[in-house]
């Protein structure tokens, strides 16, 4: 599910918003504040690049506010609502939004999207890191929810539910997809629902350096649930954050994604992007399995200036058994980091990834893991 550049939905002001219940109403001009009703609103400008997207640049607004009877400690709720249009002609409509119930006891976070986009394709296994580049035009509308509980203090279970409808795919005549003709090749809808269990530890959700993050989710998807695809998703997020000397960091994860049953090819498990194995096109290899590990250092250099240095190491497979070093591709690479907002630690991240015959460069906001 890591096709959309996720990058995109959760922009400077929906993390600010976020982070720490501060309302960040200090951080525009264009902010207003209605005391009585804790009503705020935010607008700003979006600017970003990715190989994907290449630059992208849009607009967004976010409406944040407090329920009546909420703690002081807890995080406003929020709803955004975003365009954006990218050099490579791709059109992102979104409504990202977050809700916490008083005393953060429950939480509701999703998305409600329109998406014209083009996705690049080499075709599935690992065998496709030597074929050409492809692509492939898709019109798709997206729905994401998300429901946790707060079970006890940093342990969250709860239910999730993805929705996808590929119904307008495009590609080219003779090109591989046409050739292979994969599951999926004439698009299709997917409807995923699964439990979800979430440990949160983190001293900050923007650019923490101490504590862990470990995220363990499923999505089944069936014919019941309106899915034309009968296939399972688990998905293994793990992270922890090491300082033992002010101003230096080394965050660690792991990231699991395992596929079972008969996925169409746009949901299997894609190598790349802006988050993990940075320097590989987003999908560059694809298949049921994929299991990766990255480390990052990162140190501040003067006044509001940073630095990281990362290095990436994963693969892909059909079966888990066949997951192997010959299978796996490793990537590293130099960052430059820009505190833009003081009190909630949220950079500005400018990457330059590099890996086996390919390079990729990343402008965006918040840290990749």
């Amino acid at each position: 599910m890591n096709s959309t550049p996720r990058f995109l939905l959760f922009i400077l002001l929906f993390f600010t918003l976020s982070a720490n219940g501060q309302s960040g109403s200090e951080t525009t001009e264009e902010a207003t504040e209605t005391e009585e009703k804790h009503i705020r609103l935010f607008a700003l400008p979006l600017v970003f690049y990715g190989p994907e997207t290449r630059l992208g640049f849009g607009a967004a607004g976010v409406a944040a506010f407090d329920w009546k009877k909420s703690l002081p400690t807890d995080r406003p709720s929020q709803v955004q609502l975003g365009f954006a249009y990218t050099l490579n002609k791709q059109l992102l409509f979104y409504i990202p939004y977050q809700f916490f119930t008083p005393g953060e006891q429950w939480s509701f976070s999703g998305e409600l999207g329109y998406y014209k986009y083009f996705f690049y394709y080499y075709g599935n296994g690992f065998s496709a890191l030597d074929m050409p580049e492809e692509t492939y035009n898709v019109n798709f509308p997206r729905l994401r929810f998300r429901s946790l509980y707060q079970l006890k203090q940093q342990h969250f279970v709860g239910i999730q539910y993805w929705y996808d409808d590929f119904r307008n795919l495009e590609y080219r005549t003779g090109g591989i997809l046409d050739v292979t003709q994969p599951i999926g090749v004439n698009g299709g809808r997917v409807s995923g629902l699964g439990p979800v269990y979430l440990l949160d530890t983190r001293n900050n959700i923007f650019s923490p350096d101490k504590g862990s993050y470990i995220e363990v989710s499923t999505l089944i998807n069936a014919p019941w649930l309106g899915s034309d695809f009968s296939f399972q998703k688990l998905i293994l997020d793990a992270r922890t954050y090491i300082s033992k000397k002010p101003e230096q960091v080394l965050a660690l994860q792991l990231y699991g994604e395992f596929t079972s049953g008969e996925p169409p090819f746009f949901q299997l498990a894609q190598l790349g992007g802006n988050k993990r194995l940075r320097g590989y096109i987003e999908g560059r290899v694809r298949d049921n399995q994929y299991l990766m590990v990255q480390a990052e250092f990162r140190q501040h250099l003067f006044w509001r200036i940073g630095m990281t240095a990362f290095v990436a190491y994963g693969g892909v497979a059909e079966k888990i058994s066949a997951l192997s070093p010959a299978q796996s591709v490793w990537a590293a690479g130099l960052g430059l980091r820009v505190l833009l907002l003081k009190e909630d630690r949220i950079n500005v991240r400018f990457d330059a990834g590099f890996g086996k015959k390919t390079s990729g460069y990343y402008l965006t906001v918040t840290e990749a893991f």
